[in-house]
């Protein structure tokens, strides 16, 4: 990708470069969520990987979004910083 305006290349790297964990930790907020009405786990999965990039939501259930999303956070980042937004702000509570 070409970006006539550096300027740009911080909003870029919030949605390319941080991406990835926003969607592994909406996998985490999203995995008890089906559980409790008691599907069972095929349709959990489905639903959850329908939520989400296929690719990323396949890779956070075969070995744990929780830790995908750790790898691809960098310690003090941006993505970190804005991970605690959502953690201490209301899209946590906007979930259901």
């Amino acid at each position: 990708m070409w970006l006539k305006d550096e300027n740009l290349l911080d909003i870029v790297t919030a949605v390319s470069g941080s991406g990835p964990a926003y969607v592994f930790w909406l996998i985490e907020q999203l995995a008890p969520l089906p559980s409790r009405r008691e599907f069972r786990r095929p349709t959990r999965c489905g639903l959850r990987s329908n939520a989400c990039s296929l690719g990323q939501a396949r890779g956070g259930e075969r070995r744990g979004a929780g830790q995908l999303r750790k790898n691809v956070t960098s310690k003090g980042g941006t993505t970190e910083a804005a991970l605690d937004v959502y953690r201490t702000g209301k899209a946590r509570a906007a979930l259901p």
